[in-house]
C-alpha cells in the first residue's frame, strides 16, 4: 500500500464533509480517496458509505443527490486551498500533521 496526503488528509476531510452533510458522526461515515493530492484526486464515491449504506444508495433513496455528492468531492479537492486562503500563509501544513 502507498499512503500520501490524498490516502489520508483528503479521505479525512472527505469523510468530514459527508458526515456535516448527512449530520451524523465521522465515525459512521467510510470514504476512500485515490490519486494525488488536488485536482487529480478520485473520491471513491461507489466505496464510501454512512452508516454502512454506500452513497449511491443515498442517493436513489433520496438522501442527497449526485448534484450534492459532486459539490461535496468539489470542496474535497478545493480542500487544501480552502485552508491556504484563510490562513494567508501560502502552505498548508497543519491539516496534514493533525491527519497523521
Amino acid at each position: 500500500h502507498v499512503v500520501g496526503m490524498a490516502g489520508v488528509l483528503d479521505s479525512a476531510r472527505f469523510r468530514y464533509f459527508l458526515a456535516e452533510e448527512f449530520k451524523v458522526s465521522v465515525e459512521d461515515v467510510t470514504t476512500f480517496v485515490l490519486g494525488g493530492h488536488g485536482d487529480s484526486m478520485v473520491p471513491m464515491i461507489r466505496y464510501s458509505t454512512v452508516s454502512g449504506i454506500p452513497l449511491p444508495d443515498l442517493i436513489k433513496m433520496g438522501w442527497t443527490s449526485k448534484e450534492k455528492l459532486d459539490q461535496i468531492v468539489q470542496r474535497t479537492r478545493d480542500g487544501g486551498a480552502e485552508i491556504v486562503g484563510l490562513l494567508k500563509t501560502g502552505s498548508a501544513y497543519y491539516a496534514p500533521a493533525a491527519s497523521a
